[in-house]
């Protein structure tokens, strides 16, 4: 038997930034948050010796990845007298692409599998969700009373190329 030992070199750099301010005598709140995480990785493609690895192959998952996620938000509160309004608006990216260089299997579909086996085809997938909320409280003697309105957009684009080795489907075993 041939024994393969894959390499994979992975970077993952994470940021977090998270500014608040406080004005208007403590009546007004602005906040803001950043998270965003940046992956990369050449998916273990070649042993050690160069080879490819048939067996990751037939699994589809030796080509390289680029994977981005954002996420912004930011935040407003006014306090009244009787009244808190809070305002959040908010920005999600979530980018995943991955090449398929060295695809060199045909992908292979049996119904009733729940996986495929070989090499998918190039794949790059954004996803783009924007977010708008507004809440207002209002207090009555005991009650609280709350009120608001919220809207979301999302826009999602993908981008999937022909399989590069073909592709086969079986209606069974």
């Amino acid at each position: 038997t041939t024994q393969y030992i894959l390499g994979d070199h992975l970077r993952s750099d994470q940021y977090l930034t998270r500014l608040d301010h406080s004005f208007n005598n403590g009546k007004d709140t602005l906040t803001g948050r950043w998270i965003g995480q940046y992956v990369r990785t050449d998916g273990g493609a070649f042993s050690s010796t160069r080879r490819p690895n048939p067996g990751l192959a037939m699994r589809g998952f030796r080509d390289p990845a680029n994977l981005f996620f954002g996420n912004l938000n930011i935040g407003e509160t006014h306090v009244f007298s009787h009244m808190v309004n809070d305002l959040r608006i908010s920005f999600v990216e979530n980018n995943s692409s991955y090449t398929r260089p060295y695809a060199s299997y045909p992908i292979v579909n049996i119904s009733g599998l729940t996986a495929s086996f070989g090499d998918p085809a190039p794949f790059l997938s954004r996803l783009r969700t924007y977010e708008v909320r507004d809440t207002l409280s209002l207090v009555r003697g005991k009650h609280l009373l709350r009120t608001g309105v919220e809207e979301r957009k999302l826009f999602m684009g993908l981008n999937l190329g022909a399989g590069k080795a073909g592709t086969y489907s079986f209606n069974n075993l």
